[in-house]
């Protein structure tokens, strides 16, 4: 086995290989020159994120090569994994800043193990440091994880593989009992509904007037009971779950409710909007002629996709798809989209998809500039209610978002387009 010692020295952690190899290094120089004489025949992990073994055997790399140039000097091995438990392409695009190092693996040793950065999207860092913070940082949990000292089947903060998520998202369905407490047979007050995902003091009772007029239908989707203000609403459903769980099982047993109305907004329990944009927004999506809509966000607003903020002021701005906090579906989105939705019970990974589907069956897509909503609400993935709700529930959303991409070959990003 041949091989260059010095480009392999930032990849050699000399405490680290110092503890397991029991040699006293005088240097990185000195261990990365053993590593390549003897180290990575005898099976050590020059870090405790490079499993050469299980690297060789992914690229079916012959034994005459070193697993660790090859991942260092060959551009295919940046799309191997390092070890089980660390994906590389995962890492480097939700965290753009491992630029700083040069490589998402070592932007991890240096930096991101030490924040307890997610190694992977089957590992929730957050809640596997909850139960095994004490005995390393990140990065020694996902070698653990790695190395079969953490047992990956009894830690619910490691969703193994598909076949372990889907049966997670199965059993959270599961436990769903939706129940229909109020509809009509026919619009009341429109042939459009907005669709609301609400609790008794969520935002949209800061907004709506029962008082004023309307030219639009309600659908209240209740996940914590009944409550004296859904009398104002045309629909109401009552159960538990995500916006996402309920927008399947609603279209799932009641699809004639839907059916009555020309386009749907499905918005989230945090939205601030002016009344009055809502019948505007319904005009503007038809004037437009767009299947798969919605409005423009405030300069002050969380959402990580820089299309959706609101820049012209007017007008509407084609995009590849639209944000999964409030998507408008026309009639004709609605029964090609909706299906899909048993891929997410968070929702993450659904805007992706949706794109996909949308340039699949040529949809019109845009986000409305004549309407600004107010979405206020932190996007904490660590410690935020919604996120804790599905850590709870064993479901993990960056996983479901990585599946849809992988699935179906969706885009990694929302933009707008020229």
């Amino acid at each position: 086995m041949s091989s260059n010692p010095g480009i392999l020295i930032r990849y050699i952690d000399l405490p680290w290989y110092r503890k397991i190899s029991g040699r006293r290094f005088s240097s990185g120089a000195d261990a990365a020159a053993y590593y390549v004489r003897e180290g990575e025949a005898r099976g050590d992990w020059p870090n405790p994120l490079f499993d050469p073994g299980f690297y060789r055997q992914q690229i079916k790399l012959g034994a005459d090569k070193s697993s660790l140039q090859h991942f260092v000097t060959d551009s295919a091995g940046r799309k191997s994994r390092p070890s089980r438990f660390f994906d590389l392409d995962w890492y480097e695009w939700q965290n753009p800043d491992f630029s700083e190092t040069g490589c998402g693996l070592l932007h991890y040793l240096e930096i991101g193990g030490k924040q307890y950065r997610d190694p992977c999207p089957q590992v929730d860092m957050t809640a596997l440091s909850r139960v095994h913070g004490h005995l390393g940082d990140g990065t020694i949990l996902t070698h653990l994880l790695a190395a079969g000292h953490i047992d990956c089947r009894m830690v619910n903060a490691v969703t193994n593989d598909d076949t372990d998520l889907v049966r997670r998202q199965r059993e959270f369905r599961r436990k769903i009992k939706p129940s229909l407490l109020k509809s009509r047979t026919q619009p009341l007050q429109g042939r459009n509904l907005v669709f609301v995902q609400c609790a008794k003091n969520t935002e949209f009772w800061s907004w709506f007037d029962a008082k004023k007029k309307r030219d639009w239908d309600i659908f209240l989707n209740c996940y914590a009971g009944d409550f004296p203000e859904t009398r104002n609403a045309e629909h109401v459903c009552e159960q538990a779950g995500t916006k996402f769980t309920g927008m399947f099982n609603c279209w799932l047993h009641w699809p004639e409710i839907f059916n009555l109305y020309d386009n749907i907004l499905f918005i989230d329990d945090d939205l601030v909007f002016n009344f009055k944009d809502i019948s505007t927004f319904f005009k503007k999506m038809e004037d437009a002629m767009l299947d798969l809509a919605q409005p423009s966000l405030s300069a002050e607003s969380q959402c990580i996709w820089q299309a959706f903020f609101n820049v012209q002021k007017t007008g509407s701005r084609k995009t590849n798809s639209v944000e999964i906090m409030m998507p408008a579906l026309s009639r004709r989105a609605r029964d090609i989209f909706l299906p899909y939705f048993l891929y997410s019970v968070s929702g993450f990974g659904l805007d992706l998809l949706m794109g996909k589907l949308a340039s699949t069956h040529e949809l019109t897509v845009g986000v409305i500039d004549d309407i600004i909503v107010h979405h206020g609400k932190n996007i904490d993935q660590s410690n935020g209610a919604y996120y804790e709700f599905l850590r709870r529930n064993h479901i993990n959303s960056r996983y479901e978002l990585w599946r849809i991409i992988n699935i179906f070959q969706t885009s990694r990003g929302l933009y707008e387009m020229n």
